[in-house]
């Protein structure tokens, strides 16, 4: 930005601004340029950060270094926009309106699958984490939407797949393991699903007690369908301490 700020500032209609390659969709832009120093590893080695709105790209060996965006639409903005205040059914509609002009957009078919999955809209959901995901298999929130998109359709065995690369390529998001063993305890793999949420209360209980206490909680009724009630019993007090 302290490279073409000065040039600019003699135009008076221009004004520059700094902005995370991230919530690129969520601030107000008409063109924008961004550079690889500054994009997530995992979202350049998905090879499709640059889109199809480019202006302009400069290129190193044939690989993008450097981006001029002009920005299609400000319905993804809106869409944000809407989310802030809560209204989840508007931002749904601004979202798809924008997928329809930039419908490669990793980070808004992320969210809109996210929102169809809060609207209880799951087909909708599968559909843009799908695309999400075919577009871009290394980031981890989109393979955990994806995998979120799996479980709810009941493809379990898949979603569990999805969650066990994200743990294996990101042993320290240990949110990955929570979801991997709400997979695991809805196939019935109890052992499994006890290792992960155990792994998961351990490591958040002076973080977010609230999410141990969740897992003590999960534990518990996994416990108690197998009719160790005293092991239930010692969860369900864990959980209570920590609520």
């Amino acid at each position: 930005m302290h490279l073409i700020a000065p040039p600019l500032s003699k135009y008076k209609n221009v004004h520059v601004d700094y902005v995370r390659y991230h919530e690129k969709d969520q601030r107000a832009w008409d063109y924008a340029i961004f550079h690889t120093a500054l994009i997530p590893l995992d979202v350049i080695q998905s090879e499709n950060w640059v889109p199809a709105s480019a202006v302009f790209t400069a290129e190193v060996k044939g690989k993008p270094l450097c981006v001029l965006l002009k920005r299609e639409s400000q319905d993804d903005l809106s869409g944000y926009n809407a989310l802030q205040v809560g209204n989840r059914e508007t931002a749904l509609q601004y979202f798809i309106k924008y997928l329809a002009k930039d419908p490669t957009n990793v980070n808004v078919l992320v969210t809109t699958a996210r929102v169809c999955m809060e609207l209880n809209k799951i087909d909708s959901a599968y559909m843009y984490a799908s695309k999400a995901y075919d577009l871009d298999k290394t980031g981890v929130e989109t393979k955990r939407v994806y995998g979120m998109a799996l479980a709810y359709k009941g493809e379990g065995a898949k979603a569990r797949i999805i969650f066990k690369e994200i743990v294996s390529e990101r042993p320290d998001f240990v949110m990955g393991y929570y979801y991997m063993a709400m997979v695991e305890k809805s196939m019935g793999l109890n052992k499994d699903a006890l290792v992960n949420f155990d792994k998961v209360a351990k490591a958040f209980e002076k973080q977010d007690p609230s999410i141990s206490a969740e897992c003590y909680m999960h534990m518990g009724d996994i416990f108690k369908q197998q009719g160790d009630l005293g092991q239930a019993n010692n969860m369900y007090q864990k959980a209570s301490s920590l609520q």
